[in-house]
Protein backbone atom coordinates (compact mmCIF):
# COMPACT_ATOMS: atom_id res chain seq x y z
CA UNK A 1 0.00 0.00 0.00
CA UNK A 2 3.26 2.03 0.91
CA UNK A 3 4.26 1.67 -2.19
CA UNK A 4 1.10 2.57 -4.66
CA UNK A 5 0.92 5.73 -2.63
CA UNK A 6 4.98 6.70 -3.18
CA UNK A 7 4.21 5.99 -6.66
CA UNK A 8 0.72 7.82 -7.05
CA UNK A 9 2.80 10.81 -5.05
CA UNK A 10 6.04 10.92 -7.39
CA UNK A 11 3.03 10.98 -10.12
CA UNK A 12 1.17 13.56 -8.96
CA UNK A 13 4.42 15.52 -8.18
CA UNK A 14 5.40 14.97 -12.18
CA UNK A 15 2.67 16.06 -13.48
CA UNK A 16 1.82 18.74 -10.85
CA UNK A 17 3.84 20.85 -12.63
CA UNK A 18 2.04 20.44 -16.12
CA UNK A 19 -1.21 21.02 -14.37
CA UNK A 20 -0.04 24.55 -13.38
CA UNK A 21 1.25 25.67 -16.58
CA UNK A 22 -2.31 24.31 -18.46
CA UNK A 23 -4.55 25.79 -15.87
CA UNK A 24 -2.39 29.07 -16.32
CA UNK A 25 -2.90 29.02 -19.93
CA UNK A 26 -6.47 29.30 -18.97
CA UNK A 27 -6.74 31.95 -16.44
CA UNK A 28 -4.00 33.87 -17.90
CA UNK A 29 -3.81 34.54 -21.34
CA UNK A 30 -2.50 38.07 -21.60
CA UNK A 31 0.81 37.21 -19.48
CA UNK A 32 2.52 35.14 -21.96
CA UNK A 33 0.55 35.25 -25.42
CA UNK A 34 2.17 36.87 -28.70
CA UNK A 35 1.25 38.62 -31.43
CA UNK A 36 -2.05 39.70 -31.72
CA UNK A 37 -3.69 38.23 -28.88
CA UNK A 38 -4.72 41.17 -26.90
CA UNK A 39 -6.76 42.53 -30.13
CA UNK A 40 -8.27 39.15 -30.40
CA UNK A 41 -9.23 38.64 -27.48
CA UNK A 42 -10.82 42.22 -27.22
CA UNK A 43 -12.67 41.79 -30.39
CA UNK A 44 -14.13 38.50 -28.87
CA UNK A 45 -15.34 40.65 -25.61
CA UNK A 46 -16.65 43.22 -27.55
CA UNK A 47 -18.65 41.39 -30.18
CA UNK A 48 -20.14 38.49 -27.62
CA UNK A 49 -21.60 41.37 -24.79
CA UNK A 50 -24.39 44.02 -25.72
CA UNK A 51 -22.99 47.41 -26.04
CA UNK A 52 -24.89 50.44 -24.68
CA UNK A 53 -24.64 52.43 -27.70
CA UNK A 54 -25.92 51.47 -31.11
CA UNK A 55 -22.93 50.96 -33.99
CA UNK A 56 -23.54 52.65 -37.37
CA UNK A 57 -21.21 50.81 -39.48
CA UNK A 58 -18.92 47.90 -38.95
CA UNK A 59 -15.69 47.14 -40.40
CA UNK A 60 -14.88 44.03 -41.17
CA UNK A 61 -10.94 42.23 -43.17
CA UNK A 62 -7.35 41.60 -42.05
CA UNK A 63 -4.87 43.72 -40.94
CA UNK A 64 -4.45 45.88 -43.83
CA UNK A 65 -8.60 46.68 -43.11
CA UNK A 66 -7.39 47.04 -39.08
CA UNK A 67 -4.83 49.93 -40.49
CA UNK A 68 -7.14 51.51 -42.65
CA UNK A 69 -10.55 52.58 -40.85
CA UNK A 70 -10.12 55.22 -38.56
CA UNK A 71 -13.00 54.97 -36.37
CA UNK A 72 -12.32 58.78 -34.83
CA UNK A 73 -12.06 60.15 -38.17
CA UNK A 74 -15.14 58.70 -39.45
CA UNK A 75 -18.00 57.92 -36.66
CA UNK A 76 -17.91 57.28 -33.07
CA UNK A 77 -20.61 55.06 -33.68
CA UNK A 78 -18.25 53.12 -36.22
CA UNK A 79 -16.46 50.05 -34.75
CA UNK A 80 -13.29 48.17 -36.24
CA UNK A 81 -13.78 44.60 -35.85
CA UNK A 82 -10.51 44.10 -38.43
CA UNK A 83 -8.07 41.24 -37.33
CA UNK A 84 -4.75 40.73 -38.33
CA UNK A 85 -4.04 37.34 -40.78
CA UNK A 86 -7.85 36.78 -40.72
CA UNK A 87 -9.84 35.34 -44.04
CA UNK A 88 -13.67 36.34 -44.79
CA UNK A 89 -13.85 32.53 -43.21
CA UNK A 90 -12.89 34.02 -39.73
CA UNK A 91 -14.69 37.56 -40.37
CA UNK A 92 -18.11 35.11 -40.79
CA UNK A 93 -17.94 34.30 -37.09
CA UNK A 94 -17.04 37.87 -35.98
CA UNK A 95 -20.03 39.39 -37.52
CA UNK A 96 -22.44 36.30 -36.62
CA UNK A 97 -20.82 36.95 -32.96
CA UNK A 98 -22.25 40.68 -32.98
CA UNK A 99 -25.35 40.04 -34.58
CA UNK A 100 -26.17 37.47 -31.83
CA UNK A 101 -25.61 40.19 -29.12
CA UNK A 102 -26.06 43.47 -30.96
CA UNK A 103 -28.58 45.22 -33.01
CA UNK A 104 -27.34 44.86 -36.67
CA UNK A 105 -25.34 47.87 -37.80
CA UNK A 106 -26.70 50.11 -41.13
CA UNK A 107 -23.66 49.20 -43.06
CA UNK A 108 -20.86 46.37 -43.12
CA UNK A 109 -17.19 47.69 -44.89
CA UNK A 110 -15.29 44.21 -45.48
CA UNK A 111 -11.71 44.30 -46.99
CA UNK A 112 -9.12 41.84 -47.79
CA UNK A 113 -5.74 41.27 -48.89
CA UNK A 114 -5.49 39.86 -52.20
CA UNK A 115 -3.56 36.43 -50.35
CA UNK A 116 -6.46 36.32 -47.50
CA UNK A 117 -8.74 35.56 -50.57
CA UNK A 118 -6.15 32.67 -51.53
CA UNK A 119 -4.45 31.21 -48.08
CA UNK A 120 -3.56 32.18 -44.84
CA UNK A 121 -0.78 30.70 -42.91
CA UNK A 122 -2.05 31.45 -39.42
CA UNK A 123 -5.11 29.63 -39.35
CA UNK A 124 -3.33 27.25 -36.12
CA UNK A 125 -1.07 29.57 -35.03
CA UNK A 126 -3.32 32.25 -34.59
CA UNK A 127 -6.82 31.87 -35.11
CA UNK A 128 -6.79 28.40 -32.98
CA UNK A 129 -3.84 29.78 -30.51
CA UNK A 130 -5.83 32.77 -29.52
CA UNK A 131 -9.51 30.91 -28.77
CA UNK A 132 -11.24 33.87 -29.96
CA UNK A 133 -13.76 31.56 -31.39
CA UNK A 134 -16.01 29.24 -30.00
CA UNK A 135 -15.41 25.33 -30.29
CA UNK A 136 -18.65 25.02 -32.08
CA UNK A 137 -17.53 28.09 -34.50
CA UNK A 138 -14.09 25.96 -34.74
CA UNK A 139 -15.52 23.08 -35.91
CA UNK A 140 -17.97 24.21 -38.54
CA UNK A 141 -14.59 25.92 -40.09
CA UNK A 142 -12.80 22.88 -39.64
CA UNK A 143 -15.68 20.92 -42.14
CA UNK A 144 -16.22 23.67 -44.37
CA UNK A 145 -12.00 23.55 -44.57
CA UNK A 146 -11.77 19.81 -45.34
CA UNK A 147 -14.68 20.06 -47.77
CA UNK A 148 -13.60 23.07 -49.52
CA UNK A 149 -9.93 24.02 -48.22
CA UNK A 150 -8.01 21.63 -50.81
CA UNK A 151 -4.30 23.46 -51.54
CA UNK A 152 -4.72 25.68 -48.55
CA UNK A 153 -1.91 25.67 -45.49
CA UNK A 154 -4.89 24.93 -42.94
CA UNK A 155 -5.24 21.28 -44.43
CA UNK A 156 -2.28 19.03 -42.48
CA UNK A 157 -1.50 15.91 -42.00
CA UNK A 158 -1.76 16.10 -37.69
CA UNK A 159 -4.86 18.91 -38.16
CA UNK A 160 -6.89 16.23 -35.89
CA UNK A 161 -4.60 16.44 -33.22
CA UNK A 162 -3.55 19.64 -33.42
CA UNK A 163 -7.12 20.54 -33.32
CA UNK A 164 -7.60 18.88 -30.02
CA UNK A 165 -4.67 20.10 -28.48
CA UNK A 166 -5.47 23.76 -29.16
CA UNK A 167 -9.04 23.15 -27.89
CA UNK A 168 -7.86 21.71 -24.69
CA UNK A 169 -5.05 24.48 -24.61
CA UNK A 170 -2.38 21.67 -23.84
CA UNK A 171 1.04 23.04 -23.02
CA UNK A 172 2.76 21.87 -26.14
CA UNK A 173 1.13 24.47 -27.65
CA UNK A 174 2.41 27.34 -25.53
CA UNK A 175 5.16 26.60 -23.59
CA UNK A 176 7.37 28.10 -26.26
CA UNK A 177 5.13 31.60 -25.42
CA UNK A 178 5.30 30.85 -21.58
CA UNK A 179 9.13 30.44 -21.76
CA UNK A 180 9.66 33.83 -23.95
CA UNK A 181 7.64 35.70 -21.77
CA UNK A 182 9.06 34.76 -18.79
CA UNK A 183 4.91 33.46 -18.16
CA UNK A 184 3.79 37.21 -17.02
CA UNK A 185 6.29 39.51 -18.05
CA UNK A 186 3.98 40.50 -21.39
CA UNK A 187 0.95 41.29 -19.03
CA UNK A 188 1.73 45.04 -18.98
CA UNK A 189 2.06 45.60 -22.03
CA UNK A 190 -0.77 43.39 -23.61
CA UNK A 191 -2.94 45.29 -21.26
CA UNK A 192 -1.77 48.54 -23.00
CA UNK A 193 -1.70 47.42 -26.10
CA UNK A 194 -5.97 46.31 -25.68
CA UNK A 195 -6.39 49.57 -24.05
CA UNK A 196 -5.22 51.56 -26.96
CA UNK A 197 -6.88 49.51 -29.13
CA UNK A 198 -10.16 50.18 -27.24
CA UNK A 199 -9.25 53.97 -27.41
CA UNK A 200 -9.38 53.90 -31.49
CA UNK A 201 -12.61 51.74 -31.83
CA UNK A 202 -11.01 48.36 -32.71
CA UNK A 203 -7.89 49.84 -34.63
CA UNK A 204 -4.37 48.81 -33.41
CA UNK A 205 -2.10 47.82 -36.57
CA UNK A 206 0.13 50.62 -38.02
CA UNK A 207 -0.60 53.01 -36.14
CA UNK A 208 2.12 55.78 -36.74
CA UNK A 209 4.39 57.59 -38.81
CA UNK A 210 6.82 55.16 -39.97
CA UNK A 211 7.32 55.06 -43.55
CA UNK A 212 8.02 52.31 -46.48
CA UNK A 213 10.76 52.61 -48.61
CA UNK A 214 11.96 50.79 -51.30
CA UNK A 215 12.72 51.30 -54.86
CA UNK A 216 11.18 47.69 -56.24
CA UNK A 217 8.45 47.40 -58.70
CA UNK A 218 5.88 44.33 -57.78
CA UNK A 219 3.67 43.49 -60.48
CA UNK A 220 -0.27 41.88 -59.75
CA UNK A 221 -0.59 39.66 -62.46
CA UNK A 222 -3.12 37.47 -61.18
CA UNK A 223 -6.24 37.42 -58.93
CA UNK A 224 -7.63 34.21 -57.34
CA UNK A 225 -9.98 33.42 -55.09
CA UNK A 226 -10.08 30.00 -53.22
CA UNK A 227 -13.21 28.26 -53.42
CA UNK A 228 -12.91 28.25 -49.60
CA UNK A 229 -12.63 31.68 -49.05
CA UNK A 230 -15.51 32.97 -52.04
CA UNK A 231 -17.43 30.27 -50.43
CA UNK A 232 -16.97 32.42 -46.89
CA UNK A 233 -16.99 35.83 -48.93
CA UNK A 234 -20.73 35.00 -50.37
CA UNK A 235 -21.82 33.65 -46.60
CA UNK A 236 -20.79 36.68 -45.00
CA UNK A 237 -22.61 38.77 -47.92
CA UNK A 238 -25.71 36.52 -47.51
CA UNK A 239 -25.21 36.92 -43.44
CA UNK A 240 -25.50 41.09 -44.15
CA UNK A 241 -28.46 40.80 -46.37
CA UNK A 242 -30.25 38.66 -44.11
CA UNK A 243 -30.19 41.51 -41.52
CA UNK A 244 -30.31 44.04 -44.19
CA UNK A 245 -26.91 45.69 -43.43
CA UNK A 246 -25.76 47.15 -46.32
CA UNK A 247 -22.38 45.74 -48.08
CA UNK A 248 -19.45 47.73 -49.13
CA UNK A 249 -16.84 45.65 -50.63
CA UNK A 250 -13.65 47.95 -50.55
CA UNK A 251 -10.06 47.18 -51.71
CA UNK A 252 -7.71 49.12 -50.49
CA UNK A 253 -4.81 50.74 -51.79
CA UNK A 254 -1.59 49.58 -51.93
CA UNK A 255 2.06 51.64 -52.53
CA UNK A 256 2.85 53.48 -56.16
CA UNK A 257 5.52 50.99 -56.61
CA UNK A 258 2.67 48.12 -57.42
CA UNK A 259 1.56 47.89 -60.47
CA UNK A 260 -1.70 45.81 -61.89
CA UNK A 261 -1.27 43.91 -65.41
CA UNK A 262 -4.34 44.64 -67.70
CA UNK A 263 -4.55 40.45 -66.99
CA UNK A 264 -5.53 41.02 -62.98
CA UNK A 265 -7.82 43.76 -63.97
CA UNK A 266 -9.55 42.24 -65.96
CA UNK A 267 -10.19 38.80 -63.67
CA UNK A 268 -10.84 41.42 -60.44
CA UNK A 269 -13.55 42.91 -63.09
CA UNK A 270 -14.94 39.54 -63.71
CA UNK A 271 -15.09 38.05 -60.50
CA UNK A 272 -16.73 41.13 -58.70
CA UNK A 273 -18.95 41.42 -61.48
CA UNK A 274 -20.28 37.89 -61.02
CA UNK A 275 -20.62 38.81 -56.81
CA UNK A 276 -22.99 41.89 -57.90
CA UNK A 277 -24.65 40.21 -60.46
CA UNK A 278 -25.97 37.74 -56.91
CA UNK A 279 -25.68 40.51 -54.94
CA UNK A 280 -26.88 44.04 -56.85
CA UNK A 281 -27.49 46.05 -53.67
CA UNK A 282 -23.72 45.34 -52.87
CA UNK A 283 -20.84 48.47 -54.09
CA UNK A 284 -17.60 47.76 -54.49
CA UNK A 285 -14.62 49.95 -54.50
CA UNK A 286 -11.28 49.92 -55.74
CA UNK A 287 -8.76 52.68 -54.64
CA UNK A 288 -5.87 51.41 -56.65
CA UNK A 289 -2.83 52.99 -54.90
CA UNK A 290 -1.43 55.83 -52.82
CA UNK A 291 1.40 57.70 -52.64
CA UNK A 292 4.66 55.41 -50.76
CA UNK A 293 4.94 57.73 -47.75
CA UNK A 294 1.32 56.90 -46.54
CA UNK A 295 2.54 53.46 -46.13
CA UNK A 296 4.19 51.85 -42.92
CA UNK A 297 5.11 48.78 -44.94
CA UNK A 298 3.91 47.44 -48.57
CA UNK A 299 0.33 45.91 -47.19
CA UNK A 300 -0.79 48.77 -44.75
CA UNK A 301 -1.08 52.02 -44.32
CA UNK A 302 0.32 54.35 -42.02
CA UNK A 303 -1.74 56.85 -39.85
CA UNK A 304 -1.42 59.46 -42.98
CA UNK A 305 -2.54 56.88 -45.19
CA UNK A 306 -5.12 55.95 -43.30
CA UNK A 307 -6.62 59.24 -42.49
CA UNK A 308 -6.87 60.11 -45.98
CA UNK A 309 -8.60 57.04 -46.84
CA UNK A 310 -10.92 57.89 -44.01
CA UNK A 311 -11.81 61.31 -45.48
CA UNK A 312 -12.23 59.73 -48.67
CA UNK A 313 -14.64 57.14 -47.36
CA UNK A 314 -16.26 59.67 -45.76
CA UNK A 315 -16.67 61.86 -47.92
CA UNK A 316 -17.86 58.80 -50.56
CA UNK A 317 -20.30 57.48 -48.27
CA UNK A 318 -21.52 60.64 -46.09
CA UNK A 319 -24.58 58.73 -45.19
CA UNK A 320 -22.93 55.89 -43.40
CA UNK A 321 -21.20 58.29 -40.85
CA UNK A 322 -24.08 60.40 -39.32
CA UNK A 323 -23.04 60.33 -35.76
CA UNK A 324 -21.95 63.59 -33.92
CA UNK A 325 -18.60 63.39 -32.22
CA UNK A 326 -18.33 62.40 -28.89
CA UNK A 327 -15.59 62.74 -26.00
CA UNK A 328 -14.41 59.20 -26.32
CA UNK A 329 -13.71 60.08 -30.10
CA UNK A 330 -12.15 63.47 -29.18
CA UNK A 331 -10.00 61.38 -26.87
CA UNK A 332 -8.72 59.25 -29.68
CA UNK A 333 -8.41 62.39 -32.09
CA UNK A 334 -6.36 63.51 -29.60
CA UNK A 335 -3.79 60.74 -29.13
CA UNK A 336 -3.13 60.27 -33.24
CA UNK A 337 -2.63 63.98 -33.28
CA UNK A 338 -0.46 64.11 -30.34
CA UNK A 339 1.46 60.84 -32.54
CA UNK A 340 1.91 63.47 -35.62
CA UNK A 341 4.98 64.07 -37.01
CA UNK A 342 3.88 66.65 -40.09
CA UNK A 343 2.64 69.94 -39.70
CA UNK A 344 0.37 68.96 -42.96
CA UNK A 345 -0.89 66.10 -40.96
CA UNK A 346 -1.68 67.94 -37.59
CA UNK A 347 -3.57 70.28 -39.70
CA UNK A 348 -5.88 67.13 -41.83
CA UNK A 349 -6.55 65.43 -38.60
CA UNK A 350 -8.22 68.90 -36.59
CA UNK A 351 -9.87 69.51 -39.48
CA UNK A 352 -13.64 69.92 -39.48
CA UNK A 353 -13.27 70.17 -35.33
CA UNK A 354 -13.13 72.60 -33.07
CA UNK A 355 -9.04 72.83 -31.91
CA UNK A 356 -7.55 75.55 -32.18
CA UNK A 357 -3.62 75.65 -33.67
CA UNK A 358 -0.76 77.93 -32.80
CA UNK A 359 1.67 78.34 -35.59
CA UNK A 360 4.78 80.07 -34.21
CA UNK A 361 7.06 81.17 -37.21
CA UNK A 362 10.68 82.22 -37.15
CA UNK A 363 11.54 80.42 -40.71
CA UNK A 364 9.33 83.28 -42.65
CA UNK A 365 7.92 79.83 -44.91
CA UNK A 366 4.90 78.76 -42.71
CA UNK A 367 2.41 81.03 -45.39
CA UNK A 368 3.95 79.53 -48.74
CA UNK A 369 3.96 76.27 -47.09
CA UNK A 370 0.61 75.67 -45.67
CA UNK A 371 -1.51 79.25 -46.17
CA UNK A 372 -3.74 76.65 -49.27
CA UNK A 373 -3.89 73.87 -47.04
CA UNK A 374 -5.34 75.83 -44.75
CA UNK A 375 -7.62 77.29 -47.20
CA UNK A 376 -8.62 73.90 -48.35
CA UNK A 377 -9.38 72.41 -44.81
CA UNK A 378 -11.85 75.38 -44.39
CA UNK A 379 -9.82 77.09 -41.72
CA UNK A 380 -10.01 80.69 -40.35
CA UNK A 381 -6.65 81.58 -40.36
CA UNK A 382 -4.71 85.01 -38.81
CA UNK A 383 -1.83 86.29 -38.76
CA UNK A 384 -0.36 87.95 -35.35
CA UNK A 385 2.66 90.18 -35.83
CA UNK A 386 4.72 90.05 -32.94
CA UNK A 387 8.51 92.08 -32.52
CA UNK A 388 10.57 88.62 -33.14
CA UNK A 389 7.98 86.13 -34.52
CA UNK A 390 4.79 86.07 -36.35
CA UNK A 391 1.84 83.63 -35.04
CA UNK A 392 -0.33 82.43 -37.10
CA UNK A 393 -3.98 81.43 -35.36
CA UNK A 394 -6.33 78.76 -37.26
CA UNK A 395 -9.39 77.63 -36.04
CA UNK A 396 -11.09 74.76 -37.85
CA UNK A 397 -14.45 75.05 -37.64
CA UNK A 398 -16.77 77.71 -37.57
CA UNK A 399 -17.34 77.66 -33.49
CA UNK A 400 -13.35 77.90 -32.71
CA UNK A 401 -13.20 81.35 -35.34
CA UNK A 402 -15.70 82.98 -32.83
CA UNK A 403 -12.80 82.31 -29.86
CA UNK A 404 -10.60 85.59 -28.60
CA UNK A 405 -7.31 84.32 -28.95
CA UNK A 406 -4.84 86.71 -27.12
CA UNK A 407 -0.70 86.96 -28.13
CA UNK A 408 1.33 88.94 -26.66
CA UNK A 409 5.47 89.01 -26.46
CA UNK A 410 7.17 89.18 -23.37
CA UNK A 411 11.41 88.87 -23.24
CA UNK A 412 12.03 84.91 -24.11
CA UNK A 413 8.40 83.70 -23.79
CA UNK A 414 4.86 84.31 -25.61
CA UNK A 415 1.71 84.20 -23.43
CA UNK A 416 -1.26 82.47 -24.80
CA UNK A 417 -4.87 83.51 -23.57
CA UNK A 418 -8.16 82.08 -25.30
CA UNK A 419 -11.58 83.97 -24.27
CA UNK A 420 -9.56 85.86 -21.22
CA UNK A 421 -8.49 82.42 -19.75
CA UNK A 422 -4.37 81.75 -19.52
CA UNK A 423 -3.73 78.77 -21.93
CA UNK A 424 0.17 78.42 -21.80
CA UNK A 425 3.23 80.32 -21.34
CA UNK A 426 5.16 79.35 -24.59
CA UNK A 427 8.88 79.60 -25.16
CA UNK A 428 9.90 81.55 -27.92
CA UNK A 429 11.34 79.45 -31.22
CA UNK A 430 14.97 80.08 -32.06
CA UNK A 431 15.44 81.14 -35.57
CA UNK A 432 14.37 78.77 -38.77
CA UNK A 433 11.81 76.74 -36.41
CA UNK A 434 7.77 76.25 -36.65
CA UNK A 435 6.59 75.75 -33.66
CA UNK A 436 2.99 74.12 -33.16
CA UNK A 437 0.85 73.70 -30.36
CA UNK A 438 -2.89 72.61 -30.72
CA UNK A 439 -5.65 73.15 -28.31
CA UNK A 440 -8.50 70.58 -27.66
CA UNK A 441 -11.43 73.53 -27.41
CA UNK A 442 -13.77 70.53 -25.97
CA UNK A 443 -11.79 70.16 -23.31
CA UNK A 444 -9.95 73.58 -22.90
CA UNK A 445 -6.52 71.94 -22.70
CA UNK A 446 -3.29 71.75 -24.97
CA UNK A 447 -2.82 68.87 -27.05
CA UNK A 448 0.33 69.20 -27.56
CA UNK A 449 3.91 71.44 -28.76
CA UNK A 450 6.22 70.33 -31.50
CA UNK A 451 8.81 72.01 -33.00
CA UNK A 452 9.75 71.62 -36.67
CA UNK A 453 12.70 72.43 -38.90
CA UNK A 454 12.45 73.90 -42.47
CA UNK A 455 14.00 71.85 -44.27
CA UNK A 456 14.24 72.18 -48.16
CA UNK A 457 10.93 72.42 -49.32
CA UNK A 458 9.25 71.07 -45.65
CA UNK A 459 9.23 71.01 -42.48
CA UNK A 460 10.82 67.79 -40.39
CA UNK A 461 9.86 67.75 -36.46
CA UNK A 462 12.74 68.25 -34.03
CA UNK A 463 13.21 65.01 -32.03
Amino acid sequence: MKKILGLAMKGICVMLPMILIWAYTWMNPLGFMTDGTPFDLWNKEKTNTKQEKYYEAVFLGDSTANAAYVPEVLSDASINLSLGSITPMEAYYILQDWIEHNEAPKTCYISFLDYHMKDTGTFWIRTMYTHRFRMDQNLEMLKEILKYGEGTSIETDHYVTDFIAYELRLPNKYITSLMNAGFNQRYEENVKARALSALHGGRYIARGTQEYETSKVIKFKNFEVHPLFDRYYRRLIELCMEHDIQVRLVKLPLPENEKFTENYKEEFGKYYDRLKEDYPDITVDWIPTYKQEYFADRNHVNSHGALQFSREMKARYPEDFTAELTPSQIEALNDSIADENQPEQIIQWASGKDYTLLFQDTSGKFASVYGKLLKSNSYTAKEIRLETTNVYCAAASDSGGEREILVQEEKDKILIKQNDQDIRTWEKGSDGLLKVMVIDNYNNKIVCEKSFEYMGETFSLIQ
